[in-house]
C-alpha cells in the first residue's frame, strides 16, 4: 500500500471529525452505534454521505444511511480511498458488503455523490468527545450525551494523521474519536484517532453520539457551521 501524502491524510481526518459519524457512533458493532452514523456536510465544500455499503460494483459503492435511504457513490481513478484502522490508502477491492463508509465529493443530476475521499471506517463501535481526564490506562472524553471512559491498552493504536502517537500525547483538551467494544459507558479501545489542527472550540455538530437529527447524510443543514479544522 502507498502510504498517504501529508495533506490527503489530514483532509481525510478532517472528512471523519467533521462528519456527524464517521462518518460520529446505534446498536454496538452495528456501524450506527455512538459515533458511527452517516454524516451531514463535509469540509471543503463538498457533500457527505455514509452507512452502511449494501453493493460494490466496478466503479461504484451503494451504500444505505441511518435514514434508510439508498446512495450511489461514484469511484474513479482519482478516488482517494483511506483506510481508517491502518492510516494507508486503500482500493475499492478493499471495501465489502457490511462495511461502513464515508464519502465526500460533489451530488451529481442523478443525486449520487462523485466520490474524491472515501474513509473506510474500523469495525465496532465509535465514540467521539473532547478529553477531560488522562489516567494511566483511561481516557476521559465529554459531549452533549455525557462522559465516557475509553480503556486503553498495550495494543490500542494512536494515531493522528500520519504520526504514530501514544497515550502521552493525549492531553486535555483534545478532540478524539476512539474505535473498540462499547459497553455502557465504557469503550475498550482499538484505535484512537487524535483530530490534526487546532483544538479551539467544539467540534461542528459532532457530540460523538452521531449526527443531529435533521441531518439526512445529503449536506450540511442551512445555517453557520463553526468551523474546527481545515
Amino acid at each position: 500500500m502507498i502510504r498517504l501524502n501529508k495533506w490527503i491524510m489530514a483532509l481525510v481526518l478532517a472528512l471523519i471529525f467533521v462528519s456527524g459519524a464517521a462518518f460520529a457512533y446505534a446498536a454496538p458493532g452495528n456501524g450506527e452505534g455512538p459515533g458511527r452514523g452517516p454524516g451531514g456536510g463535509g469540509p471543503h465544500g463538498g457533500m457527505m454521505g455514509g452507512g452502511e455499503v449494501t453493493e460494490v460494483g466496478d466503479d461504484s459503492l451503494t451504500i444505505e444511511n441511518r435514514d434508510g435511504e439508498s446512495i450511489t457513490v461514484n469511484v474513479s481513478d482519482d478516488t482517494v480511498i483511506y483506510i481508517v484502522e491502518s492510516g494507508e490508502e486503500g482500493s475499492l477491492d478493499d471495501i465489502d458488503v457490511g462495511d461502513h463508509i464515508q464519502a465526500h465529493g460533489p451530488r451529481n443530476d442523478d443525486n449520487a455523490i462523485d466520490a474524491d475521499h472515501i474513509a473506510l471506517m474500523p469495525d465496532g463501535d465509535r465514540v467521539s468527545g473532547r478529553v477531560t481526564a488522562v489516567d494511566n490506562d483511561t481516557i476521559t472524553v465529554e459531549n452533549r450525551d455525557g462522559t465516557i471512559t475509553i480503556n486503553v491498552s498495550d495494543d490500542t493504536v494512536f494515531r493522528s494523521r500520519d504520526e504514530t502517537l501514544s497515550l502521552d500525547d493525549v492531553t486535555e483538551g483534545t478532540f478524539i474519536d476512539a474505535y473498540g467494544d462499547l459497553d455502557d459507558d465504557e469503550l475498550d479501545a482499538d484505535l484512537v484517532l487524535m483530530a490534526p489542527g487546532p483544538q479551539d472550540g467544539p467540534p461542528p455538530q459532532d457530540d460523538g453520539q452521531g449526527p443531529p437529527p435533521h441531518d439526512d447524510g445529503q449536506g450540511p443543514p442551512s445555517g453557520p457551521r463553526p468551523n474546527r479544522n481545515p
